[in-house]
């Protein structure tokens, strides 16, 4: 009976270091800070790239790199990215609460600027630096 233990317990023991160790790095979940700085930089390039007016059916390449940029940096996948995002909208609680450090995440990237604006004088039509 003893026995019987130790080998379920061995079995078992096996079986989750099975699954944690997957051989496939794109099947693996983003852990839920480093996805939420992940979606706010993948926002903050949304902006970006609707504010710059570029267009997804003609600037792909462009697209693309701010993308491939923002997976380089956090050293993800595009993959791990859908797999994770999938994930955790299984649970929209968890969700949410990423989701809340994204806006915190944002918040404070728009205080950095704010505070880097006020470095720079602007002219009076507020459009260019002052030149000195």
């Amino acid at each position: 009976m003893r026995f019987l233990r130790i080998s379920a317990w061995f079995f078992l023991c096996a079986l989750a270091l099975a699954a944690c160790n997957s051989k496939n790095p794109d099947e693996k979940i983003i852990g839920r800070e480093k996805f939420a700085l992940v979606l706010a930089d993948l926002h903050m390039a949304d902006a970006t790239l609707a504010v710059a007016g570029l267009n997804v059916s003609k600037d792909t390449t462009e697209i693309e790199l701010y993308y491939q940029a923002i997976m380089a940096k956090h050293g993800v996948t595009q993959k791990q990215i859908d797999n994770s995002f999938k994930h955790y909208a299984k649970k929209p609680r968890i969700l949410e609460k990423i989701y809340d450090e994204v806006s915190e995440n944002l918040a404070k990237q728009e205080e950095n600027f704010e505070e880097q604006r006020k470095e720079v004088p602007l002219d009076d039509n507020m459009q260019k630096p002052k030149q000195n």
